[in-house]
């Protein structure tokens, strides 16, 4: 085991069973017909930004993930 802060164990975190886009941070907003891309530092939600499609959403999360210093394995499906 490691000795980390909370807020680093927090960006380890697994896939969530409840996602339905398939990647941590990107949701489809319906009423829009877009894609946001948010990411949650020192447990506040900070918004991205909104993109037309999803992979652009997608980029801009890893983006925010490598700058935010978040494991590579973050959001990723446990085995």
């Amino acid at each position: 085991l490691r000795d980390v802060s909370q807020d680093e164990n927090m960006r380890n975190q697994r896939f969530r069973s409840t996602n339905t886009t398939g990647i941590t941070g990107v949701w489809y907003c319906k009423k829009l017909n877009k894609y946001d891309a948010y990411i949650s530092i020192n447990g506040k939600k900070k918004h991205i930004g909104r993109y037309a499609n999803m992979d652009l959403a997608i980029s801009a999360r890893k983006e925010a993930e490598v700058s935010n210093g978040f494991h590579k394995n973050h959001g990723r499906k446990s085995a």
